[in-house]
Order: C-alpha cells, then sequence, then structure tokens
C-alpha cells in the first residue's frame, strides 16, 4: 500500500474501515449469540437486563455523539493548523494545536464530571461541534491566530464533551453482557472522525465548505434531537 503512492492514503483507509466493521460485525454478533443461546437459569435468575437497558435503545443514545469526537479533534489538530499562519514551523503548529486540542477536551471531561453537568452535557458538546464546524466552513482559507485558537477550544470541549457522555449513555443503557461490544461499536464510529481531514484535504475547497456545512447541519440536528428526546426520557435522571 505505502508503494502505491498518493493512492495509497485512501486505500489505506478503506482497508482500515473493512476490518474495523467486519470486526464489529464479529463482536456484535457473537454477544447476540451469547445472550440467544445462554442458559434459562441464568436468564430467569433476575439478573436480566433492567428496563431501560437494551441494544438499540444504548446505540440510539450513545452512536449520534460518536462522529463528533474524533471530527472535532481531528479538524482541530489537522485541518485548522494547515489554514493558520504563525511563526512557527509546521509541525511545531500541528503539535501545539494537538496539544491544546487534547488538553481541553480531558479538562472539560474532569470539569463534567466534577460539577456533575448530566446528560445534557453532551447536547452541549454537540451545539459545539456544530458551531465550530460551521464557523470553520464560513472561515477565510487563512485563518488568524485570533481566530484560530478560539476554534481549537470549542473544538477540545465538543470532542471531550461528545466522548464522555456517549460513553456514559453506554454505561447507563446497555445490558451489561454486551457492554464492552457497544462500546467498541462507539468508537467504530469515533474512528470516522479521523477521515475527514484526508477528504477536506482531497477534494477542492468549494467541496470542503459543503463537506463542513453538511456536518455542522448534522451535528445541530444531534443536538436538538437529544435535548428533545432528554426532555420526556428519564435517561440517566436516577
Amino acid at each position: 500500500i505505502a508503494g502505491a503512492g498518493r493512492p495509497g492514503i485512501q486505500v489505506s483507509f478503506a482497508v482500515a474501515a473493512a476490518i474495523v466493521v467486519l470486526a464489529t460485525f464479529a463482536v456484535v454478533g457473537a454477544a447476540r449469540r451469547t445472550e440467544v443461546t445462554g442458559p434459562a437459569t441464568h436468564r430467569d435468575s433476575g439478573q436480566a437486563a433492567p428496563a431501560g437497558r437494551g441494544l438499540r435503545r444504548a446505540l440510539s443514545w450513545a452512536i449520534p455523539l460518536a462522529p463528533w469526537v474524533y471530527a472535532s479533534a481531528t479538524l482541530g489538530f489537522v485541518a485548522i493548523p494547515a489554514r493558520l499562519h504563525t511563526a512557527l514551523a509546521a509541525p511545531m503548529a500541528a503539535g501545539t494545536a494537538t496539544l491544546i486540542v487534547n488538553g481541553v477536551s480531558g479538562v472539560v471531561q474532569v470539569l463534567a464530571r466534577t460539577l456533575r453537568w448530566g446528560p445534557q452535557a453532551g447536547t452541549a458538546g454537540a451545539v459545539l461541534a456544530a458551531l465550530a464546524t460551521a464557523a470553520a466552513a464560513m472561515a477565510p482559507p487563512t485563518l488568524t491566530p485570533a481566530l484560530g485558537l478560539p476554534l481549537l477550544l470549542v473544538l477540545g470541549c465538543a470532542s471531550g464533551l461528545c466522548l464522555r457522555e456517549g460513553l456514559i449513555d453506554l454505561e447507563a443503557s446497555a445490558p451489561p453482557h454486551l457492554r464492552g461490544a457497544l462500546t467498541g461499536v462507539f468508537y467504530v464510529v469515533t474512528y470516522v472522525g479521523f477521515a475527514l481531514p484526508l477528504a477536506l484535504a482531497t477534494v477542492g475547497s468549494a467541496a470542503a465548505v459543503v463537506i463542513l456545512s453538511v456536518m455542522a447541519v448534522l451535528a445541530f440536528a444531534a443536538a436538538v434531537t437529544r435535548a428533545a428526546r432528554l426532555r420526556r426520557d428519564g435517561h440517566r435522571q436516577d
């Protein structure tokens, strides 16, 4: 693949995607077979998944947050530094952006835990992802530090909140025997975000604006849907 040159980049992503998709189906399939073929005494012993838990319910809460975990992060430490003009050398600029985005992501997760922000923190994460992606779409091709730095901070917050809340959603809603498999599925969907910088670099500037605009709309839709659902659902309220 490396010997193929530039086309090998797309091939490597395709191979990786195929492997993780097959692995996901294999793990979930094995987990569901275990559920179906398990001994009846175990299923009837009172240890069954409590009400409000289930495969579909867990994924329906967590998956809408998953794409924005690494889409936000890679937009911050790959795509934004490529457009940011500073006195730093390119590798140093990219490294600094990575430190800022990942550092903010970690800090906001600690704050969310300490201050007990609750499930609406996931809504906030999706809103922040939508705002930052829309700003990146509307921004000029060359960014100044005055515009680039706030974008990095917002993208870091979006990534951290979506990651934390998506994982907690799984813990709260997934049947215990499927929790590991569904966590793997969640991470597989988050990894889709790693393809964003490649997509933006491969297409033209006009198409890149369209991609970012569509992503902003989808992130905002995920936020609105989650906020409305939390108003009528007792998810994580106990």
